[in-house]
């Protein structure tokens, strides 16, 4: 249990937090932190619905399952298809946004050959780790993950003491923006706070998934949701220009706003703490991907919708080497065309479209499936919490770029493409033997 909870925890605490305070200061202000909290708790009725479909099966794959139960392989692949391009597009935006606290603890030079092989090395190590089975993955995550929190931990209890309340309790200025910074701030937490529902994704691998599973999901969500809001109200209360590029900087807000604030009460060795701190965090978040991305690929093979080579696994190992490899390739590419902004946005669409799969199918499997043995399930009755969560993924939508959706719409033809490629090959066979 506490290996799934650590790879939900995990997948949350990532570069976003490290990140993206400056960018939700930039629009709320002091009250940037209620972002965190606001998008936790819309995300409640997500988890919920995580939590009972992941208590209900104990096979790899997550909402790629849940789908597939609820409603059949085609909408399962829609789904499943979507998760796993979430997931590539976050490992690449976390390796991509290393790279300005890397160079806060090791002198870089600027040459763009230098900063693109730091972010291939943590797209490469992760999956090279990975290629030698789960357990190996599992043992990093875990260590990452209780390393990662140690350093926020400290900027936590030791900048709490420091925050001028008055910068956290005055009304913002949206520069007459009305409420439009509400929902970009918000758009832009969600991809700090998502990442609870990768703990369902290896499940098949661990001890007693049914169990494990909700209490991964739910604690992972409400843990970090509650510690990002301390998070921001330190860095934010500290230090209320991280909202503000530094200065002969043409970014729009900082991108170093953790270790920034944390120099305002901790000195340089703060910064320093801080920026270590960072790149730990990131590099886990890294090995985390590495360990649960992959389990996709394998599964659609399993399930005859991709070709049974990235099924096989190793013949030593028994790691699904061919799907580590493949999107290992994947992340890789996508890291060196796409920056961390557009990498975020368009994870963030994925996922929400993920996220509506799972919701439909807890709602849709209390009909069609009610034998199914359920170690949890949402309370108020089965339609009220999943309409609810369906809402919330309407909501983030309503934040998306035509840009961002036509990404979107191309990630979905491009894996369809394979999976009917797959059919008619299979197909053509088939009638050969005949």
């Amino acid at each position: 249990m506490f290996s799934v909870l650590c790879i939900g925890i995990n997948a949350i605490v990532g570069s976003g937090i490290y990140r993206l305070p400056g960018r939700i200061a930039h629009d709320l202000g002091p009250a940037s932190w209620l972002a965190f909290l606001v998008v936790g708790l819309l995300l409640v009725t997500v988890a919920l619905c995580f939590a009972e479909a992941g208590g209900m099966f104990d096979a790899n794959g997550g909402p790629y399952v849940y789908a597939r139960e609820a409603f059949g392989k085609p909408v399962a692949f829609g789904v499943g298809w979507m998760a796993y391009v979430t997931m590539v597009f976050s490992w690449a935006a976390v390796a991509n946004a290393v790279i300005g606290y890397l160079e806060a603890v090791v002198p870089l030079n600027d040459s763009p050959l230098v900063t693109r092989a730091v972010v291939a090395a943590l797209i490469l190590g992760p999956g090279a780790l990975n290629y030698f089975g789960v357990r190996p993955g599992a043992y990093a995550t875990n260590f990452f993950t209780v390393a990662k929190l140690l350093p926020l931990s400290i900027f936590v209890l030791v900048g709490i003491w420091f925050v001028d309340w008055h910068h956290v309790t005055a009304m913002p200025d949206t520069g007459g923006r009305g409420f439009a910074p509400v929902g970009a701030a918000l758009f832009a937490a969600l991809f700090a706070v998502q990442g609870f529902e990768v703990a369902p994704i290896p499940a098949g691998e661990a001890a007693n998934p049914k169990k494990a599973v909700p209490i991964a999901v739910i604690g992972a969500l409400v843990g970090c949701s509650v510690f990002y809001v301390l998070i921001q109200l330190v860095a934010f209360g500290t230090k209320p220009t991280i909202g503000m590029p530094p200065e002969g900087s043409d970014a729009l807000w900082s991108a170093r706003p953790i270790a920034e604030a944390a120099e305002t009460f901790m000195g340089s060795a703060g910064g320093l703490l801080m920026a270590a701190g960072a790149c730990i965090s990131m590099m886990g978040f890294c090995v985390g991907s590495a360990l649960a991305t992959p389990r996709f690929l394998s599964v659609f093979a399993e399930d005859n919708i991709f070709p049974h080579w990235f099924a096989k696994p190793h013949p030593r190992y028994g790691s699904p080497d061919r799907a580590i490899v493949t999107t290992t390739a994947l992340t890789l590419v996508a890291s060196q065309v796409l920056d961390f902004d557009k990498l975020v946005d368009l994870a963030n669409v994925a996922v929400t479209l993920h996220y509506v799969g799972t919701c439909a199918a807890v709602a849709w499997l209390r009909v069609k499936r009610p034998e199914l043995a359920r170690t949890y399930r949402v309370p108020l009755g089965p339609y009220l919490i999943p309409a609810l969560g369906l809402g919330v993924c309407v909501l983030f939508f309503s934040q998306a770029s035509i840009t961002e959706f036509l990404f979107s719409g191309l990630a979905v033809v491009a894996g369809t493409i394979i999976a009917v490629g797959t059919w008619l090959v299979r197909r053509g066979v088939a009638n050969r033997a005949v």
